[in-house]
């Protein structure tokens, strides 16, 4: 069994990708957190433009809560959505700098804690 998800391209996480440590940030439609709200893009066959395969099996995430205001302001898509927040530790996954915005991050989920990673988050005020 792979560490990562099956779905996801040799190699990745990426090898700039460091072990999760601290405060992580999602946007999420329910509240609590449910299982679909931690389905990357590729789980779900979605396919913008010509994204990185990579990425694409990452969760999008941010690390500092000063973000979520201005990826809101990026994306107005955001402002319907619950903020989400979990403190995590290495062995729930990777974590590296993407995207096109300095706040973006993704999250690459070890595969034993895939099902139940939305149990670590919790939706909050920021």
């Amino acid at each position: 069994m792979s560490e990562f998800a099956a779905n996801c391209p040799k190699n990745c996480p990426p090898p700039a990708a460091a072990d999760v440590q601290g405060d992580v940030y999602r946007f999420v439609r329910n509240d609590p957190p449910a299982f679909h709200d931690m389905r990357s893009w590729e789980d779900e066959g979605r396919n913008p433009g010509q994204g990185d395969p990579c990425s694409r099996c990452g969760l999008s995430v941010l690390t500092r809560p000063e973000d979520v205001h201005v990826a809101r302001k990026a994306i107005p898509f955001f402002r319907r959505l619950h903020v989400s927040r979990a403190v995590l530790r290495p062995e729930h996954g990777q974590i590296c700098k993407t995207g096109n915005h300095r706040w973006h991050y993704d999250l690459w989920v070890r595969t034993v804690h895939g099902a139940t990673i939305h149990q670590e988050f919790s939706v909050v005020t920021v």
